[in-house]
């Protein structure tokens, strides 16, 4: 029910040359269609994922050009049965490093998920913490700061190149930020 599309534009006034690097749960995706995009200054082009990485459910894209600057979003609609039920806009985000903080997640109770998370098609609704280190195995400690519940601190190691992504539905109601920290450069995001 996932449906995802990749937007790349050139703002410049020179072509740009955009190679894409994509990694998922396996590591790094093989994707030749996705190397040498050439952007014509002014120029916008759209890349479905399902043709760029098939059948992947937590993909994280690299964007790397050449010439010019570009900018890229990703488009990611949800359909349950016939149904819409909802879309989610991500843009691009700093270079991997060794601390992040994601301010502003809402968490809803584990009840109020429960009943939605039982019905067929929603098993995916609560929320996740996507994480990525892109060149070298990394130990993490995600901290999930909530101010009225008291924070929760959880280390991890995980491979280099593979998405791991971490449910957050386990941790009450209420507002939060995760704070990451490694001794590798990581990404991240929450789904």
């Amino acid at each position: 029910g996932r449906n995802a599309v990749l937007s790349l534009a050139n703002p410049g006034s020179v072509q740009a040359i955009v190679d894409l690097e994509l990694f998922g749960q396996s590591g790094r995706i093989s994707a030749p269609a996705a190397r040498g995009i050439l952007l014509q200054p002014g120029e916008r082009r759209v890349f479905s994922l399902s043709g760029l990485a098939p059948a992947e459910s937590s993909p994280v894209i690299r964007v790397i050009s050449s010439g010019t600057p570009v900018t890229a979003h990703l488009h990611v609609s949800l359909t349950r049965g016939l149904e819409p039920d909802g879309l989610d806009v991500a843009t691009s985000q700093p270079a991997p490093s060794t601390s992040r903080i994601i301010p502003g997640l809402w968490m809803e109770s584990e009840d109020r998920l429960a009943l939605v998370s039982g019905q067929e098609g929603y098993s995916d609704i609560g929320p996740v913490l996507r994480l990525l280190s892109p060149e070298s195995n990394a130990n993490v400690t995600v901290d999930v700061v909530r101010p009225v519940s008291g924070d929760v601190s959880t280390a991890l190691t995980w491979q280099a190149g593979k998405v791991f992504d971490v449910a957050l539905d386990e941790f009450g109601q209420g507002w939060a930020s995760v704070q990451i920290n490694s001794d590798q450069p990581v990404v991240a995001g929450i789904r």
